[in-house]
């Protein structure tokens, strides 16, 4: 007998099915691994890039404009801080700094963000977005010498807020002494 073979036998069609059974869950295993460590990526990312805006704008302002630092809110000659030298840090919250026009500004932990406070300001402005969070917001400032200028020092986390229960949170600590140059 001479038989064309046109179509499939019931045995390669299940060999077929086997192998694509096998397949599918590995191929998705990969995919969804890509996928969570693109998500990961990203919260990494944001919370990299919002960090970084809340540190080089207090630095910028900190660097460019505070002549003297105070421990309230608002600032006046009598409340000043870090005028003698000292190896003990001055922890204050808030630290308040003012500029050459006299105006009084400060940096806060308001909620889960950093905010801006100034006295030209009428509201406080916030440095972060809702897609993070900040904790552990601290500033002290140290007078090394008689002869230097003071030391602002500047630390707190910041926390990826996922809406996805479970989900790997990205968090990122910061720290950094800043030197007043207008005294």
């Amino acid at each position: 007998m001479n038989r064309n073979k046109r179509a499939f036998t019931i045995m390669e069609i299940l060999i077929v099915m086997g192998i694509i059974s096998i397949m599918i869950p590995v191929l998705f295993t990969v995919v969804f691994a890509v996928i969570r460590q693109e998500a990961r990526v990203y919260a990494l990312t944001t919370v990299k890039t919002q960090g970084d805006f809340i540190l080089n704008s207090m630095k910028f302002n900190i660097r460019n404009s505070a002549i003297s630092l105070h421990s309230a809110y608002p600032a006046t000659d009598f409340n000043k801080v870090c005028t003698s030298a000292s190896s003990t840090p001055i922890a204050q919250n808030p630290l308040v700094l003012r500029d050459r026009q006299g105006n009084s500004f400060y940096y806060s932990l308001s909620g889960n963000a950093v905010a801006s406070n100034s006295s030209v300001l009428a509201t406080p402005l916030a440095l972060t977005s809702a897609k993070v969070s900040v904790s552990g917001f601290s500033m002290s400032c140290n007078l090394p010498s008689q002869y230097s200028a003071p030391i602002v020092t500047i630390s707190y986390t910041v926390n990826y807020v996922s809406a996805v229960a479970g989900e790997t949170a990205a968090s990122l600590p910061y720290s950094t002494k800043i030197k007043l140059r207008n005294q």
